[in-house]
């Protein structure tokens, strides 16, 4: 009997362009160089490659970098609705509120409002001064959206954590499985598409685009390796789903709430 495959989440990247240069952006963005789009024909690639080995997902994001700043962001949302079967909650995508979201987007996101989310975030200090203008437009065509606000006064909420450093920071195995087991990304299964291979995280991807950690089978996906099945990419998927860390966490403070918290979107 098939066993099937369901997961909570999933983002893909769709650019590493971006309207900020956050100090500590969690998709090190102001760090690629350089900068680029993701081009269409790698995402439907990269669509139907995933699409193809999970039965379902509950919340698809499609992230960045900036998202709005994608030319061909409307036919993206047209090509991922092409599996709205498979996704079970919503189609989310975080901008950070520095652009106007365009009429065409508008349209096609009013058409399937019953699936869509957008997060907004609120960086304050003059670095979101769309949020307002955008909020008024997603009001009035009754598009679900949630605001993420970091700028507030308490550091422990609104702060941000510092992923910079990827020195070695747990040297065995239990010790990193153990720290792994407070990050709320490992714990929720947060995965994520880059350059077409599905990691566990934007750190884990980034450690491994820049050699920083070797790639390790189980620990990521190549989507888009024609010459492994879909069986063999389904195994892998399952491989990471279970492990309770990867080479990457031996070298992160992890994604939880009692380490030190810093100013958010402080600029480069």
């Amino acid at each position: 009997m098939k066993q099937e495959l369901h997961l909570k989440r999933m983002a893909i990247l769709i650019t590493s362009k971006c309207t900020l240069k956050c100090k500590l952006c969690l998709s090190y963005s102001p760090y690629y160089e350089p900068q680029r789009h993701a081009d269409l024909d790698y995402l439907k690639r990269a669509f139907k490659s995933f699409f193809s080995m999970v039965d379902s997902v509950d919340i698809f994001t499609l992230s960045g970098g900036e998202p709005l700043m994608h030319p061909h962001l409307v036919d993206i949302y047209k090509m991922l609705f092409l599996y709205e079967n498979q996704i079970n909650k919503s189609v989310d995508m975080v901008i950070n509120s520095t652009l106007l979201l365009k009429d065409d987007l508008l349209d096609f996101l009013e058409l399937k409002k019953d699936k869509i989310k957008i997060i907004l975030s609120d960086y304050g200090n003059g670095l979101s001064p769309k949020i307002d203008e955008n909020i008024e437009l997603l009001k009035k065509r009754n598009i679900v959206y949630r605001i993420s606000r970091f700028n507030g006064d308490n550091l422990y909420y609104d702060g941000w954590i510092d992923f910079t450093d990827h020195s070695i920071k747990w040297n065995t195995v239990e010790e990193r499985d153990s720290n792994a087991s407070k990050c709320m990304q490992r714990v929720g299964k947060y995965f994520i598409i880059n350059e077409g291979e599905i990691h566990c995280c934007s750190r884990g991807f980034w450690r491994s685009y820049n050699n920083i950690i070797p790639k390790i089978k189980g620990e990521y996906v190549d989507l888009l390796n024609d010459d492994i099945s879909v069986e063999e990419k389904q195994k892998d998927l399952r491989t990471m789903i279970s492990l309770p860390s990867s080479e990457s966490c031996s070298r992160c403070p992890g994604f939880s709430n009692d380490l030190p918290r810093h100013y958010p979107a402080e600029q480069l």
